[in-house]
């Protein structure tokens, strides 16, 4: 009895479209966590290792630095690479895609809550998508990228910031 309670109360609160935990965080909780928050656009990206541990490093030009240290230039740390014979993936890490502006919630040198603080920008908007099997690119879905990707408006973010 309890447990049909909780699910009923749990099933009406979720999004029809997305699962509750595939959400990313509101801005604040992101800005909370990050000693660091930038836009910018990704210029490259590359494999790196460790003894044990292999992982990607995006380079990413800095147009704009919302809070933190300025620097022109911000390497990123991925999990996850792509080897010779294998692909490393970590299912809901951010995929940082050269030529992308990007609007990144950073801690060190990482994404704030895995990719929960990677948004990709287009125009004044910057765009995360609800589900980490979409793709990183919000115009790939055409007309639905509204009810498929969540976008902050990026005024709103300067603001929150401030």
């Amino acid at each position: 009895m309890i447990f049909a309670a909780l699910l009923g109360l749990f099933t009406a609160s979720a999004s029809p479209t997305a699962p509750l935990s595939a959400l990313p965080p509101p801005i604040t909780e992101l800005s909370a966590q990050a000693d660091r928050v930038i836009l910018g656009e990704v210029l490259t990206t590359r494999n790196a290792r460790e003894r044990d541990n292999a992982f990607t490093i995006a380079t990413v030009r800095v147009w704009e630095t919302l809070r933190g240290e300025k620097d022109p230039i911000v390497e990123v740390r991925l999990p996850g690479t792509m080897l010779d014979r294998r692909d490393l993936t970590v299912h809901g890490q951010a995929k940082l895609i050269p030529g992308f502006e990007v609007l990144l919630f950073l801690q060190g040198e990482q994404v704030v809550g895995m990719g929960a603080g990677a948004f990709v920008v287009f125009g004044d908007k910057a765009w995360h998508s609800k589900s980490a099997s979409l793709p990183t690119d919000p115009q790939a879905v055409g007309t639905h990228a509204d009810s498929m990707y969540v976008s902050h408006d990026i005024d709103m973010v300067r603001t929150t910031l401030q």
